[in-house]
């Protein structure tokens, strides 16, 4: 569980596949009301620009979004995104660490606050990553 700005981000344990990759993949979201959809996520293999986001509600409408997402090795100042969290170095599938600051951004997305969510589906893109979701 991480803390940012007074929103509560749950994450997975250490050693343990914590993310969801962008393949156009729609996961469920909390029913209810709510004014602003916050994800924790980063680009990989540079940034990656125009994303789409879309949030659909329980009367079948939506909310979509165009969002560009920074590489996690720098923040590129897009629109709707915040350095949340910086890590010392990242993992080397073959056994090794490299050390350098690396980055989680904190995007939020407005939504419409008089209408149910239902679901959030990702940018179809596996560089772009997300690993925790936040309703407020």
């Amino acid at each position: 569980m991480q803390t940012l700005n007074g929103l509560v981000f749950d994450l997975a344990a250490p050693n343990v596949n914590n993310v969801v990759y962008g393949t156009g993949k729609t996961v469920p979201l909390a029913a209810g009301k709510f004014k602003k959809l916050y994800l924790l996520g980063t680009g990989v293999q540079g940034d990656q620009d125009a994303q789409k986001v879309v949030v659909t509600y329980t009367d079948g409408t939506s909310s979509k979004f165009t969002q560009s997402f920074s590489d996690w090795s720098g923040a590129e100042g897009n629109a709707r995104e915040s350095a949340a969290l910086t890590m010392a170095y990242r993992d080397i599938c073959d056994g090794t660490t490299q050390t350098m600051n690396f980055y989680l951004y904190e995007y939020t997305f407005p939504l419409n606050s008089a209408k149910t969510v239902q679901s959030l589906t990702l940018p179809d893109n596996r560089n772009v990553v997300v690993t925790s979701a936040a309703l407020k």
